[in-house]
């Protein structure tokens, strides 16, 4: 009995320690939202109060999640164990990847706040520790959970699918924004959506730490460039029929049994517009093996789309297609730029005559 009661208030003390080390890192954010109005664009409609939690990481920025303050028109962050509150501003908001950055002019609250770093893509079973502000209490919460999943998801914002990863704590309203860290209290995700349903539930969602850096490195150059579809639909190379049709046309028919994908349309104004041909067979990207179901191996030899790769590339880098056309294996090098859209997708207020 005695040695339960031990066990107990360790663990206790442990979460104590774990939580005194964070409360100057993590924060609480109040914004008031009001969303534009697309049948009358010159007013906005009603104005909603909600909260959400950041975390501070170098350079003096708070990141959080880009719906938590998307059509904000104030903000405010608070810390852990005080009652004043900061009056903060966007710097940059990605609404694909649904990360933003916060800046808060008076320097006076970064006195006693000590920067958090991102870590590296964490593996499956990995423990994590979700902390933000989620509904129910005023104060900081802790959850406990372990990674289950790393996947491609779709994004709730943009609707829009990137590298995600699932965990079995759960993600409630105002945890948004808040870090998922690892036993090095490093950023290993941004706790970003859940599921709501009943049979669901305990299921969370956070934004890796590869498209946090991907995020933070775009912005080196103080301009937000974001990320680029892959241009171009395709067909996996299951299907037996389908490999033999091609086997038969080429004398690389071993090559198309183990991998590829097939291109069967290219978007016009794309980065990859007049460079990939239908019918053309995609057999590698960065010498990444794509398999026939349309997946490479990362970390751990973890199965991801081969969207992944053309998702870590910046804006002007270049990508290497290994691909069989007419035939013959072919390597093409291609710089990753903006599509030319006719028509663009606007997030900001609409405008309007």
């Amino acid at each position: 009995m005695n040695f339960i009661k031990t066990t107990l208030l360790l663990s206790i003390f442990t979460i104590a320690i774990y939580a005194n080390n964070i409360n100057n890192s993590v924060v609480k954010i109040f914004a008031t939202i009001s969303k534009p109005d697309q049948l009358v664009p010159w007013q906005s409609k009603k104005s909603v109060s909600v909260t959400g939690s950041g975390v501070f990481i170098k350079n003096g920025y708070i990141l959080t999640s880009a719906h938590v303050v998307h059509h904000a028109t104030y903000i405010e962050v608070k810390k852990q164990n005080s009652v004043k509150k900061y009056q903060a501003t966007i710097e940059y908001l990605s609404y694909d990847t649904d990360l933003a950055l916060l800046k808060i002019d008076d320097s006076s609250f970064f006195s006693d706040m000590k920067p958090l770093n991102i870590g590296d893509l964490p593996n499956l079973q990995d423990e994590v520790r979700v902390v933000g502000y989620p509904k129910g209490g005023k104060d900081i919460s802790i959850t406990k959970g372990i990674i289950s999943r790393i996947e491609y998801s779709r994004y709730a914002l943009s609707n829009k699918e990137f590298l995600t990863i699932q965990i079995d704590a759960p993600i409630n309203n105002g945890n948004s924004g808040g870090p998922a860290l690892n036993n090095k209290n490093e950023i290993v995700g941004i706790a970003m959506q859940g599921l709501s349903k009943k049979s669901s539930e305990g299921i969370g969602y956070i934004v890796p730490p590869t498209v946090i850096k991907h995020f933070l490195k775009d912005i080196k150059d103080d301009t937000l460039d974001g990320t680029v579809g892959s241009g171009f639909y395709y067909s996996t190379m299951l299907n037996s029929s389908l490999q033999h049709y091609y086997a038969s046309k080429s004398k690389k028919s071993k090559v198309i049994e183990e991998s590829g994908i097939l291109v069967t349309k290219v978007l016009k104004g794309t980065f990859i517009d007049g460079m990939l041909k239908e019918d053309d067979i995609i057999l590698s990207i960065d010498d990444n093996l794509i398999e026939n179901d349309g997946t490479i191996k990362i970390k751990n030899n973890i199965a991801v789309s081969f969207k992944y790769i053309i998702h870590s590339k910046q804006i002007g880098e270049i990508i290497k297609f290994t691909i069989l056309r007419d035939g013959d294996i072919k390597e093409l090098s291609v710089v990753i730029d903006k599509p030319n859209q006719l028509i663009k997708k606007e997030i900001k207020k609409p405008k309007y005559f």
